[in-house]
């Protein structure tokens, strides 16, 4: 596996990696692979890497364990998407993990993937849209709620408010969700600029810490902190790995992506290598402008309300009205995340429509753009429920816990695909394993940390998951009613 002039050369040919047939009909294959890069990276480099640093800091409290927290945090995803690679090379069609589930494991894997992203998954892009507010407000006046209610549902406190945060949130997704209804390649176009825009703002951010401060205050370790232990690194590693959330979904748009076979590994691969060189460089402009206790005090489950790691940073190396404007790097970069979710989760709706295990009209495109409409449609008004009914943090949560469940499933079935490819192991078949054993290794790892922590929306999480296999057994009925085949023969 090599990364090559403008592809990956996952050795076409050898090893059964063929591409097969693409089954995405009626869309259109707008997209190239420098806007399927954009996506790539857009859809990583939002909030997490100004927000996530301070839950890192207070885990590790030592300079030397942040920057190792975030290299093998950049390590594992890079495994996940030259794993993910491999599967998107034999299989370059709209869905995503929906395909190579089904093709690896079986159908009622792709399903509850689906289900999960329906439901579960949906509440990153509620989360984003409510963060997108959040920082506005910071620059803004945007005014309290006009009523409030807590309600109780599935052992999770849900805080329901009506005010202009809220309509104002629900005002973005209905955007972003009209922009994608009037065609794939204009929404590519828009995410290439944002994206542009972003990480022009970020390294932005990077070079004014490491070039306006005196580079003294990361030569020390918080000394009120013990020497973290293993539930101390599986916290942090956590808060890592989620800034690097959002890389799966490039996959979802293989079948709207000219030589998706070759673009969409390419795209995967140098989009995390682009990502976790961004935030390093940016834990490193932390690390130089703040002292370790004043980095983990930054906005967190543990200090809510104080000023985001990158505010904190920037207000000590260009003073408090500078920081200011660290609220709409961060909004823009949350703006961009949450319209790869409008870009590309409705793909996996569409492939189960085609496959009738959800009604027909989801499998549908508007006949002048080639968009599914239909999808982008509920997807964001899904959407638009959640970010009424929950917080960020809660719904990052919940919507965390889905992808590592299904970032597990995943890969189980890539090394199932490898195991049954013959007796003989070549070096770059031993290689694809290696990688992918990491990946599982260091994901299922996670994932058992988090279970063990039994929290409500956790808790929640699962039922909302289970909940899919009736579903999936009422879909199956209904599809034998109307006669048609299953589409996954495993």
């Amino acid at each position: 596996m090599a990364i090559g002039d403008g592809h990956i050369n996952m050795a076409p040919g050898s090893d059964n990696f063929r591409p097969m047939q693409d089954s995405s009909a009626g869309l259109a294959r707008d997209l190239g692979r420098w806007q399927l890069l954009a996506i790539t990276v857009g859809a990583m480099v939002g909030a997490s890497i100004y927000l996530r640093p301070a839950m890192v800091a207070q885990a590790l409290g030592a300079p030397w364990r942040i920057l190792l927290a975030w290299t093998l945090a950049g390590a594992i995803s890079l495994a996940g998407a030259l794993s993910y690679a491999q599967l998107a090379a034999r299989w370059p069609r709209a869905g995503g993990e929906y395909v190579y589930l089904g093709e690896t494991i079986g159908e009622p894997a792709a399903f509850l993937f689906g289900w999960m992203r329906i439901t579960v998954g949906v509440a990153a892009a509620a989360g984003q849209a409510t963060a997108v507010i959040v920082f506005l407000s910071d620059l803004l006046p945007v005014g309290g709620p006009w009523s409030h209610w807590t309600i109780s549902a599935l052992g999770v406190q849900l805080s329901i408010a009506a005010g202009p945060r809220q309509l104002l949130a629900v005002l973005v997704i209905t955007c972003l969700a009209f922009l994608n209804c009037l065609g794939v390649g204009k929404a590519g176009h828009f995410q290439a600029a944002v994206t542009v825009l972003k990480v022009a703002a970020l390294l932005c951010v990077v070079t004014l810490l490491l070039s306006a401060v005196p580079h003294v205050a990361a030569t020390a370790a918080n000394p009120a902190l013990a020497t973290p232990g293993a539930s101390a690194w599986s916290t942090a590693l956590l808060g890592a790995i989620a800034a690097f959330n959002g890389w799966t979904l490039a996959a979802m748009l293989g079948g709207e992506t000219r030589n998706a076979e070759r673009a969409v590994p390419w795209a995967l691969c140098w989009g995390m290598a682009i990502a976790t060189v961004c935030y390093l460089a940016a834990n490193l402009g932390y690390l130089a402008a703040l002292p370790i206790a004043t980095l983990a005090s930054g906005q967190s489950a543990l200090h809510p309300d104080a000023p985001s790691a990158a505010s904190l940073a920037v207000s000590a190396a260009a003073g408090l009205r500078a920081s200011r404007w660290v609220s709409a790097v961060l909004a823009v970069s949350t703006l961009g995340a949450l319209h790869v979710q409008l870009l590309s989760v409705p793909r996996v709706f569409f492939a189960m429509a085609h496959d009738r295990l959800l009604p027909a009209v989801f499998g549908r495109v508007h006949p002048a753009t080639r968009a599914p409409v239909a999808t982008i449609v509920t997807f964001a008004a899904i959407a638009c429920v959640l970010a009424v009914l929950g917080n960020f943090d809660l719904l990052m949560n919940m919507a965390g816990f889905g992808y590592l469940t299904f970032y597990v499933l995943t890969v189980m079935g890539l090394l199932r695909i490898l195991l049954q490819q013959g007796r003989a192991w070549p070096p770059h078949r031993i290689g694809r394993l290696a990688v992918a054993l990491v990946f599982l290794c260091g994901t299922t790892w996670l994932l058992a940390d988090i279970v063990a922590t039994a929290r409500a929306e956790i808790i929640a999480a699962l039922l909302l998951m289970a909940a899919g296999m009736p579903a999936y057994l009422v879909a199956c009925r209904l599809r034998r009613r109307s006669g048609a085949q299953a589409a996954f023969t495993r």
